[in-house]
């Protein structure tokens, strides 16, 4: 049982074939249910059994045909129709315009006096505030989640380091026989020591 401290268990997550190939983000899908105790062997082992982060590919002509999971896909349709709407305004407001006989070239900038114009300034205005603030909003709570994870992460590699280093001590200063093995009262020790370890790891993340 104290070799589970040493040895992971053998772990087949199932993972799609895109994501394995170079994946900015890690999705994988597990086929069989892990235990309390699978997760704790999981979380002392020596070796991990699958990347924790995925390697990213660079190469630019396989990333532009990509389009599962890709930013692309989640917002093209929203892109499209605001794209839509504002051509719609455009061809409003240049409408609405010509029919007071006000007109200017295609890409430049309007007559600041037209009523419609007028409005659509101070939406202009109230956006650049609106954009200024969710832009610091976006920025400064993706890098303290960035901080966060980087801590939390530091954090779970010292355990596993420091619950490595009591299973290799008591591991090497166990009694053992003319053999080399372990004797009955050794392993009982090791086996109770392997179990609170185990229940101390379970415990500080649960």
């Amino acid at each position: 049982m104290f070799a589970l401290l040493v040895v992971p268990l053998s772990f087949t997550p199932h993972v799609p074939a895109p994501l394995l190939r170079a994946a900015p983000i890690s999705r994988p899908v597990f086929t069989a249910v892990v235990t309390a105790d699978d997760a704790a062997d999981r979380a002392v082992a020596l070796d991990a059994d699958k990347p924790i982060i995925a390697q990213f590919k660079t190469d630019g002509i396989w990333l532009w045909r990509q389009w599962k999971g890709t930013v692309l896909e989640t917002t093209w349709k929203p892109a499209l129709l605001n794209m839509a709407m504002g051509v719609a305004l455009t061809f409003f407001v240049r409408r609405s315009a010509g029919a007071l006989g006000v007109t200017w070239p295609l890409g430049a900038v309007p007559p600041s006096d037209l009523f419609w114009i007028q409005r659509l300034s101070s939406l202009g205005v109230m956006w650049g505030y609106q954009l200024t603030l969710a832009t610091f909003i976006l920025t400064f709570f993706l890098g303290q989640a960035y901080s966060f994870w980087r801590s939390q992460f530091s954090l779970a590699r010292a355990i596993q380091g420091r619950l490595q280093q009591i299973a290799l001590l008591f591991a090497t200063h166990a009694a053992r026989d003319g053999k080399g093995a372990y004797t009955p009262p050794a392993q009982k020790v090791l086996a109770a020591v392997a179990r609170n370890i185990k229940l101390l790891q379970i415990c500080f993340w649960a």
